[in-house]
C-alpha cells in the first residue's frame, strides 16, 4: 500500500477532506503528546494540547504552506501553544498572587484600622476624665500642634507648667493603655 505524503494529504485537507486529516492526526498525535509530556508533565494536558493543536490544524488549514515540512509547522505550533499556556498559567499565578497579597494587606488595614479606633476610642475616653486645664493643654498640643512655648503664650502659663500637665497626661493614658491590654 502507498503511504500518501504529508504534502499530499496537506492538500487533501486543504480540500476540507477530513479522511486525510484524520491520517495526519494519527500519524503526528503521538509526538505532540510526548512534546507537550515533556514540556508540562502531566498526561492530561497533553492530551489537551493534542485536540487544541489539531482543533487550531484543521481551522487554519487554508493558510498551511504544503510546500513546506507539515512536521516542523506542527511541532512549531504545538512550542508556541505550550509556550502560550505556560505564560497563561504564570500570569494567572501571578494574578493570583497580587490578589492573595492585597486580600493579606486589606485584612491587615482593617485590623489596624479597628485597632486604631478602639485605642482612639479609649484615648477619647481617658481624655474626658482629665481637669479640664490639662485637656485643654493636651489638645492644643496634639490636636491643634501647637508647641509648650506657643500654648504657655496662649494661656498666659509658664512653659514648664505645659510641660508638666503634658507629661502628667502622657503617663496616666500610657498607664491605662497598658491596664486595658
Amino acid at each position: 500500500m502507498n503511504r500518501e505524503s504529508d504534502k499530499e494529504l496537506v492538500i487533501k485537507m486543504k480540500e476540507g477532506d477530513v479522511e486525510a486529516f484524520n491520517k495526519l492526526f494519527f500519524r503526528y498525535a503521538g509526538k505532540v503528546r510526548y512534546m507537550s509530556e515533556l514540556f508540562v508533565a502531566d498526561r492530561e494536558i497533553a492530551k489537551d494540547v493534542i485536540q487544541d493543536i489539531f482543533f487550531m490544524i484543521w481551522e487554519k488549514r487554508l493558510m498551511i504552506n504544503e510546500n513546506l515540512s507539515f512536521q516542523s509547522y506542527l511541532l512549531q505550533s504545538t512550542k508556541n501553544l505550550l509556550i502560550n499556556m505556560v505564560k497563561s498559567r504564570l500570569r494567572d499565578i501571578e494574578a493570583k498572587k497580587y490578589f492573595l497579597d492585597t486580600l493579606e494587606k486589606s485584612r491587615n488595614q482593617t485590623e489596624d484600622y479597628i485597632i486604631f479606633r478602639e485605642l482612639d476610642n479609649e484615648v477619647n475616653k481617658q481624655l474626658e476624665q482629665l481637669p479640664p486645664r490639662q485637656r485643654q493643654i493636651f489638645m492644643l498640643s496634639r490636636n491643634e500642634g501647637l508647641n509648650n512655648n506657643e500654648i504657655a503664650k496662649k494661656l498666659n502659663i509658664s512653659k514648664r507648667t505645659v510641660e508638666e500637665h503634658i507629661y502628667q497626661v502622657l503617663k496616666q493614658l500610657k498607664g491605662e493603655i497598658k491596664q486595658n491590654q
